[in-house]
């Protein structure tokens, strides 16, 4: 797992939080899936909500949820029919 870059952040067990999730955007490296975009819910079946910021330039396609020790693959995003004009303020659904 790539390392904490967050001040004051601190690593927790996965399995304690069942609703994360991870979102990757990039390629294996070593067997180890970097770099971690940002945090995601799953908020039903292979559904995921996160921050927009965090998936704007992303490409569906290099992009991958880690979720219960498991890769699933992103079909598409979707994001808000009237964008603001910061993508700070939006959800993203991946």
């Amino acid at each position: 797992m790539p390392e904490m870059e967050q001040h004051g952040a601190t690593l927790v067990n996965e399995d304690d939080y069942p609703w994360v999730a991870r979102v990757i955007h990039g390629h294996h490296k070593n067997q180890v899936l970097e770099p971690l975009i940002c945090t995601a819910a799953a908020i039903k079946r292979r559904v995921f909500i996160t921050a927009a910021r965090c998936i704007v330039t992303a490409k569906a396609l290099y992009t991958t949820i880690l979720y219960k020790h498991r890769e699933i693959g992103v079909k598409a995003f979707i994001f808000p029919a009237i964008p603001s004009k910061q993508m700070f303020d939006d959800v993203g659904v991946a």
